[in-house]
């Protein structure tokens, strides 16, 4: 029995404003608030290309890397998350840091571009048309093998 989630579309595409909004509220903090122009600036600029150039699509549907398989980007995101948990923070703050010249972020950078360009290459990668087998395949190794790193690292309590 397949799920209709056309209904779920719309809502998800405004819970990723909200969220989004979230972060960059967050990230900006109650001492940046001259921040808060230059990112209206910096999306409403992006909006205005799109609209211009005839690309904008608002939702998931007939996005070119994006699909509605809620189940797997969700569980995606998880090892994303959790994988960011044991490194010491996001994909994004590492590359802060790296830039900063921690060279174990460095690594981190490192790996990161490795690891999309294998995801590429061996088209694990989801697409529109949805999430590969390789690709489910792929997150559920990862959530097996960050299971056992967190069991292996943690400390008694």
């Amino acid at each position: 029995m397949e799920l209709d989630l056309s209904a779920v579309a719309d809502l998800s595409l405004w819970a990723y404003i909200l969220t989004f909004a979230g972060g960059v509220l967050t990230s900006l903090g109650p001492c940046n608030i001259a921040m808060i122009p230059l990112v209206i600036a910096f999306v409403g600029g992006a909006l205005l290309v799109s609209l211009l150039t005839g690309r904008f699509q608002p939702g998931f549907y007939g996005q070119p890397g994006a699909h509605t398989d809620l189940l797997w980007s969700g569980l995606g995101m998880l090892l994303v998350g959790w994988i960011s948990a044991l490194i010491g923070g996001c994909p994004f703050r590492q590359l802060v840091k790296s830039g900063e010249g921690d060279s174990a972020a460095g690594l981190v950078v490192i790996g990161m571009l490795l690891g999309g360009g294998i995801v590429q290459s061996w088209e694990i990668a989801a697409t529109s048309s949805g999430v590969s087998t390789a690709g489910k395949a792929a997150v559920l190794v990862g959530l097996m093998l960050v299971t056992l790193v967190t069991l292996k690292l943690r400390e008694d309590v």
